[in-house]
């Protein structure tokens, strides 16, 4: 190697394996791709869920404090016993069913007399 300097040399590699370079390159490249892609799916899915999860949280929360504030002392309460017994048709002891029903006798017609 006389008289040739490095950079020739390299050079030289360089243009003699430029194809074989290119496709290594190129297959580097599409495999970092694949990575990247799947790692971005990895981290969508995972923020999705925990974005899920944490609406799911919340809407438990409301639920709880809903029965806890609204339900529960609604569904103990006297008014709450009153309909349900209504609901069930079940009576209480001072009242009393009103039936309505159609009265299917014809009335006599009345003719008015000129």
């Amino acid at each position: 190697m006389q008289g040739v300097t490095q950079a020739s040399y390299l050079k030289k590699i360089f243009y003699a394996y430029y194809t074989r370079i290119v496709t290594v390159l190129a297959v580097i490249l599409v495999f970092v791709m694949i990575a990247g892609v799947r790692e971005f799916i990895n981290f969508a899915t995972i923020e999705e869920e925990t974005n899920r999860v944490t609406q799911e949280q919340a809407y438990r929360k409301e639920r709880i404090a809903y029965e806890k504030t609204f339900l529960i002392p609604y569904l103990s309460s006297a008014t709450a016993q009153f309909f349900f017994h209504h609901e069930n048709a079940i009576m209480f002891p001072d009242e009393y069913m009103v039936v309505f029903t159609e009265n299917d006798q014809e009335e006599p017609s009345v003719e008015l007399m000129e």
